[in-house]
């Protein structure tokens, strides 16, 4: 019986009577009462400030949605459309919004649920669409090409889906023309350049026979060595406008393995079929060795152009040319520097740069187009190479002009391979 207590719950007794006890319970009950009633009173404030906040910002939307310039229409995630700014209207033919009620955005669709389905797939996929094209039924059931960008707006009653739709059936049209115009264009100025070329090399052939002739008076030579000139300037700018057409057609996959020594030897033989009246010697011993070169179809050209040079800005009877082959690496790439030495009257160090320039002559009594420097650089840079101007003489540009060409080399795998299917050319 003793141990009975300890097995038995024990409790404080309340002090006072049951009557003040209950006055205590009565007002802590009442205290917490009115806490909960500040609560819900805050927090009815607070809904109300919300619930207003949205409103203003709906409202304040839906003013932005309206003055937008670009059709904007809001639809449910099942595509009807609940508003539609002015833009919009006027897009789909529609006078007022009450003319779209029912309407459903998937219905304008030309490809209809599979189109929307599309679009809400890649806004749940990405959150956003952004220029998808898609052809919609204007209200008179002309259609048009629009370009959709798409996002999901939290919005009452609930979520929803903003487009913007522009109309860009006008501007693919444009965008065709152009296309055509250019293909065209490109097709007549190579039919054109093409038929020049071989018209003028066929005149300076026979120009030049016709000079050789005994008969001639001195008059006579002098009206064809006037007429030479300008036949001369319009065969290198139909070649220069060949060249440079083609250069801006091609891309870096039309870049091929190229044996340096047989470009610079189809440079020397153009440079001097077109300089046939003039005595020239190039100093070029070639090696046994292959040097390849990463190059474009038309990089002869730079060879050409730069030889050309190098006899007609060369006033001596007898123009003598220096070419030159090095080993170079600049910035961790190697390169073949090739140099073309002249002994013509030189640049000045303030043109060296110029020369490059598209139309610029450093001596308008030579024939030309002020093309041909242009046109190399053109090609070195296609070619993702270099090229500059030095005094053959450093310091004495008086001396002559050294062209200086880096080109990259292939590497051993482009040259087992070919840069495009094993396509070299062989020395």
């Amino acid at each position: 019986m003793q141990e009975l207590p300890k097995y038995m719950p024990s409790h404080r007794l309340l002090k006072g009577s049951p009557s003040e006890q209950a006055l205590k319970l009565n007002e802590e009950i009442l205290l917490k009462n009115l806490e909960l009633q500040s609560l819900n009173l805050g927090l009815e404030r607070q809904v109300r400030k919300r619930t207003e906040d949205l409103r203003r910002s709906e409202e304040n939307y839906r003013r932005l949605v309206e003055l937008s310039p670009d059709p904007i229409a809001i639809c449910t995630v099942e595509g009807a459309i609940s508003s539609m700014n002015d833009s919009g209207l006027r897009l789909l033919g529609y006078e007022s919004l009450m003319d779209t009620e029912g309407l459903d955005l998937k219905k304008l669709l030309s490809k209809g649920d599979d189109d929307w389905q599309k679009l809400i797939w890649q806004l749940e996929k990405e959150g956003a669409v952004h220029n998808m094209e898609l052809e919609l039924t204007k209200k008179d059931g002309t259609r048009i090409l629009g370009e959709v960008s798409a996002r999901f707006a939290e919005l009452i009653p609930g979520r929803c889906v903003e487009a913007i739709i522009r109309d860009v059936t006008e501007r693919n049209i444009f965008k065709a023309q152009i296309v055509e115009a250019r293909s065209e264009s490109e097709f007549l100025n190579d039919l054109l350049s093409h038929d020049i070329t071989n018209f003028t090399a066929s005149a300076l052939y026979f120009m030049e026979t016709l000079r050789k002739s005994e008969d001639l008076t001195e008059q006579d030579r002098r009206t064809i060595a006037k007429i030479l000139k300008d036949i001369q300037g319009a065969f290198e700018l139909s070649t220069s406008v060949r060249d440079l057409s083609r250069l801006k057609s091609m891309s870096e996959e039309d870049i091929d393995v190229k044996e340096l020594q047989l470009l610079i030897a189809e440079g020397i033989e153009e440079a001097m079929r077109l300089h046939s009246d003039r005595k020239v010697r190039v100093n070029f011993e070639r090696s046994s060795e292959p040097m390849f070169v990463r190059g474009n179809a038309v990089v002869s050209r730079l060879f050409t152009n730069l030889l050309a040079n190098a006899v007609k800005f060369n006033p001596q009877e007898a123009a003598v040319v220096d070419i030159a082959i090095e080993n170079e690496v600049v910035d961790g790439v190697a390169y073949w520097r090739i140099s073309v030495s002249d002994r013509g009257k030189g640049i000045p160090q303030e043109e060296k740069e110029r020369i490059f320039e598209r139309f610029h002559r450093l001596d308008a009594s030579v024939p030309g187009t002020g093309l041909g420097l242009y046109v190399v650089r053109f090609i070195a840079d296609a070619c993702g190479g270099k090229v500059w101007a030095e005094d053959r003489v450093p310091g004495d540009h008086t001396k002559g002009t050294t062209m200086v060409v880096l080109l990259q080399k292939a590497s051993q795998r482009q040259v087992a391979e070919g840069t495009k299917g094993g396509r070299s050319q062989k020395p």
